[in-house]
């Protein structure tokens, strides 16, 4: 059996093929209702399967057309959408001669019992062919076109406000982190900023920075004097060669603020070919003080750990020595209570002992130092 097949997406088209060719149907395809109604001039068609909505001729109109032709009004016409899906829109579809209205996606076993269940019946008898008056038809098409651009105004505005949540929520994550970003059009040569990237460079009235070249050249002037080649050359190497980079400098905003830039991009291709350079500009102040006080908490533990080392090296040299000077001044205090020490010998002895004694309130300072005492 040769099946005609409409359909302006070929991805439908490849569908029906499949389902029909499981069948043992020859399938010949067309993307509208023009194309359509030239190729059953070719004749032999047996079932005529067509979308509503596609270009040059919509699927009313085709079938319209069909039922009003002599040589093709008794071929089972099956009408397969999914954009046309109400009751009046099945309505319409039947009055206008239709055999079969199937939203799509239908099941392959649905779609083939309702292909059987057409071709089984006598057109002449099943189906009732109005002869609508043009007037009339009009009306009732009317009504179809006008719900479903309601529909689809509905649908938009639902696509508009989901979209208006997503872009506030962003903005409010990158106003939060403090990330803006940018967009360079290569064809165009133009760059577009996004609104935090004007909050950080502390820009109060963006509608003044529009251009390109301001744009470049502002950012560029907030660098420090010794930087700016650097970024340029960065960006410019994005631009000839197709470079990403990744780089963090100092920066001073258009109110003299000191900051932290990092600043980024990326080159984006469309068929191998670059079309645009993504860029991202963050404020990373908060983050680089963070690292250098956590570089200097470092370095104070650093110092204690040396301290608490030196301490107790110090706690255990004099602790030994203490031990030694004890020994000293018990000889010393034997050799004093002799009584033939003569008297020069007594005065020698008691200089030791005070050396001795001395010592000791030395090593028990530097046993306190080494305790944290």
């Amino acid at each position: 059996m040769k099946v005609l097949i409409v359909d302006d997406h070929e991805e439908n088209l490849y569908y029906l093929e499949s389902i029909l060719a499981s069948k043992g149907f020859t399938t010949v395809k067309a993307y509208n209702g023009q194309e359509a109604l030239d190729l059953l001039e070719e004749g032999g068609f047996e079932l005529i399967i067509s979308d509503i909505l596609m270009p040059v001729m919509d699927g009313f109109t085709f079938c319209r057309r069909v039922r009003k032709d002599s040589r093709f009004k008794r071929i089972p016409f099956v009408i397969y959408t999914a954009t046309y899906t109400e009751d009046q829109d099945k309505k319409l579809a039947l009055e206008i001669g239709a055999d079969e209205f199937l939203v799509k996606p239908c099941e392959p076993q649905l779609f083939l019992q309702a292909i059987d269940r057409t071709l089984s019946s006598d057109v002449s008898e099943s189906t009732e062919i109005h002869d609508l008056k043009e007037d009339e038809l009009l009306s009732l098409y009317n009504q179809a076109l006008i719900r479903k651009l309601e529909h689809k105004i509905l649908q938009v505005e639902s696509e508009i406000a989901q979209r208006l949540r997503m872009e506030a929520l962003l903005n409010s994550i990158q106003e939060y982190s403090k990330i803006g970003g940018w967009e360079y059009i290569v064809e165009e040569q133009q760059m577009v900023w996004i609104n935090e990237t004007y909050k950080i460079h502390e820009i109060d009235n963006p509608d003044e920075f529009t251009s390109t070249e301001k744009l470049i050249e502002t950012s560029l002037s907030c660098y420090d004097v010794e930087d700016r080649k650097s970024v340029l050359d960065s960006f410019n190497a994005v631009l000839e060669k197709q470079i990403p980079y990744n780089l963090e400098y100092r920066f001073t905003t258009l109110k003299g603020k000191r900051l932290w830039i990092r600043t980024a991009a990326s080159p984006i291709f469309e068929d191998g070919k670059m079309i645009r350079v993504l860029g991202m500009f963050q404020d990373i102040t908060e983050h680089k003080n963070l690292e250098e006080e956590q570089s200097k908490l470092k370095e104070q533990l650093f110092r204690s750990q040396k301290l608490e080392s030196i301490g107790q090296l110090a706690g255990g040299i004099a602790h030994d020595f203490n031990n030694i000077l004890a020994v000293i001044l018990g000889y010393a205090e034997q050799v004093l209570s002799s009584e033939t020490l003569s008297a020069m010998s007594q005065k020698d002895v008691s200089e030791i002992m005070k050396a001795g004694q001395r010592a000791m309130k030395l090593t028990k300072q530097l046993l306190a130092f080494s305790r944290r005492q």
